[in-house]
């Protein structure tokens, strides 16, 4: 269930009350008297039988109607233009979700948004937020949640009270630390993580042998870790990408 805030009884300024300091800030929340009319919904997904099941569980909501399916991130941005509501994958083929939704919110900040995945990750949960998504779905979940998560962006951010609670602990734990790096120490995160010894880090970032090892040893004081095999174990655990760090800032 979407239980942390009150719907109609929901004000702006107590909505901007309720979510962390970081996130950016959403569509104003309006009332449920305003909705005069039905959402006019994008669905984006590569697969074109989950887009058609989606087009028909929304199909006996009067609230919500379908005006048009794309494929790619490139297809969204480009047929946007006439929904109020976008429900979209975050894994698509040609970019992620969640830079799409970036472009989408800044393009038009009215734009509602509901991101889709079939992994329900901490990193996706807080770039998402992040990104100004109205909401986070697992494609696990029941439709029935993501209906109500779509009934709800509207009114308020259709985050529950746990994923909220997520977010702030990903914030504090993981992402505070990852933000901390500087960019040449993040380019050696993803050289040590692969395996790279500082010698061959030297090579690639055309770096002196010296210069790496005080690199590499600022990052692993930074994210407490102890040598590159912790370092590699901490990526994998976070589901870190070199891509998905750019998410978080």
């Amino acid at each position: 269930m979407f239980v942390p805030f009150r719907g109609s009884d929901l004000t702006q300024k107590e909505l901007s009350s309720c979510l962390p300091e970081w996130l950016p800030a959403g569509p104003a929340v309006v009332s449920p008297g305003s909705l005069t009319a039905a959402q006019r919904v994008l669905l984006v997904d590569a697969v074109g039988v989950f887009r058609k099941g989606l087009r028909l569980s929304m199909g006996a909501c009067s609230h919500m109607k379908v005006i048009g399916e794309a494929a790619t991130g490139a297809e969204a941005l480009r047929w946007a233009r006439d929904a109020t509501l976008v429900v979209m994958d975050i894994d698509l083929p040609d970019r992620a979700g969640i830079d799409v939704c970036r472009q989408l919110v800044r393009r038009r900040p009215e734009m509602l948004v509901i991101l889709l995945s079939y992994w329900d990750w901490d990193i996706y949960l807080a770039g998402a937020m992040r990104a100004g998504a109205s909401g986070f779905v697992s494609k696990r979940a029941p439709a029935a949640e993501l209906l109500e998560a779509i009934s709800l962006a509207p009114l308020c951010p259709a985050f529950t009270a746990e994923q909220l609670l997520r977010a702030e602990r990903w914030e504090a734990m993981v992402a505070a630390p990852l933000r901390s790096l500087a960019p040449r120490e993040r380019d050696i995160v993803w050289l040590l993580a692969a395996g790279k010894s500082n010698r061959d880090i030297a090579e690639t970032l055309h770096l002196a042998a010296h210069t790496v090892d005080g690199y590499a040893s600022s990052v692993l004081h930074k994210l407490g870790m102890h040598s590159s095999a912790g370092l590699l174990a901490y990526v994998l655990q976070h589901h870190l990408s070199e891509h998905r760090l750019n998410w978080l800032d």
